[in-house]
């Protein structure tokens, strides 16, 4: 596959390789800490692994011969989880900086864009889905593929990625990682599994060596809402509260290891299985909004920037 960072050509030429409609992705991701066992760009990385086979994907549904084209990458992510090298900044910062991005290739000539990130804070993807639906106000078709994943962990029910585990060969402990997969999303097994898969050389052998992340308690406040919400019929407001308030008790854990789950059992087997059901919905978001036929997939979560005022205020 021909790849060309559109940044490093004569802009005449990028021009001419727009025109063709050709996507073009651009790789939105915070510097963040991720364990001991993680590069600090591990979002980028994994971003771009996925970028590469989305790409694939799609010129085989669109039966095009397309490069695959880079827009100069955005490191910067809102909410990125403490940690040695994290860098945060601003959502308003960040919404500025991937609409400028965005307009930006507009005027270059795209046709499709993809936001890509493997970022799962909310106002972060709402930033990238408030820049794609603008670009397709403009006329240009676009979206942000990673809100599919998150609405998807989101619904998740037990069982549902045990394919995923087979390589894990105790069935108690299989049965914990399946039982909690939805609340393993940062550096734990999941990712750690994806980046064997896209990266092996980068990650740090250690990751066989961490303990399992402690237990930690749901915010008992959000709990609380969430059971008020469901007991009311607002479902996905429910499964949203109780989202956040597992995600909340891991970023409030004493002595937080920058990790959740078990990252020692990770695998690239694992990561490979993973990865294909990020891939599967990816391209199907892809496909419907690059025909024109759908939009980008809603973000989980939005009523996090009004609670935030934009994110000014901490939740």
């Amino acid at each position: 596959m021909n790849e060309i960072d559109l940044t490093r050509i004569p802009h005449s030429e990028a021009k001419k390789l727009l025109q063709t409609g050709a996507p073009v992705y651009l790789l939105v991701n915070p510097i963040e800490y991720h364990g001991p066992h993680l590069p600090l760009k591990n979002d980028f990385l994994l971003s771009l692994g996925i970028a590469r086979e989305l790409h694939r994907e799609l010129c085989k549904n669109f039966n095009q011969d397309w490069p695959f084209l880079q827009a100069a990458a955005l490191q910067v992510g809102v909410g990125p989880a403490a940690g040695p090298g994290t860098v945060s900044v601003p959502y308003l910062t960040v919404r500025k900086l991937v609409i400028d991005a965005c307009r930006g290739l507009e005027a270059l000539g795209a046709k499709r864009v993809a936001l890509v990130t493997f970022h799962g804070d909310p106002l972060h993807n709402l930033a990238l889905d408030i820049a794609a639906r603008d670009l397709h106000s403009r006329g240009v078709m676009a979206l942000a593929p990673f809100s599919s994943l998150l609405n998807a962990l989101l619904n998740y029910h037990v069982g549902q990625f045990d394919h995923c585990l087979e390589t894990v060969q105790d069935p108690s402990t299989r049965k914990i990682l399946s039982d909690r997969m939805a609340t393993d999303f940062h550096g734990g097994f999941f990712e750690t599994s994806l980046m064997l898969h896209y990266w092996p050389q980068l990650v740090d052998p250690c990751y066989q060596q961490l303990p399992v992340c402690p237990e930690y308690p749901p915010v008992a406040l959000f709990k609380f809402l969430s059971a008020i919400g469901t007991r009311l019929g607002f479902k996905k407001l429910g499964q949203e509260l109780d989202f956040v308030a597992m995600g909340l008790g891991w970023v409030k854990l004493k002595n937080n290891p920058g990790y959740t789950g078990q990252p020692h059992l990770a695998n690239s087997v694992s990561g490979q299985a993973f990865a294909q059901e990020a891939l599967r919905l990816f391209v199907d978001a892809s496909t419907l909004a690059f025909r024109e036929i759908g939009y980008s997939p809603t973000p989980i979560l939005k009523w996090t920037a009004p609670l935030s005022l934009n994110g000014r205020v901490a939740v």
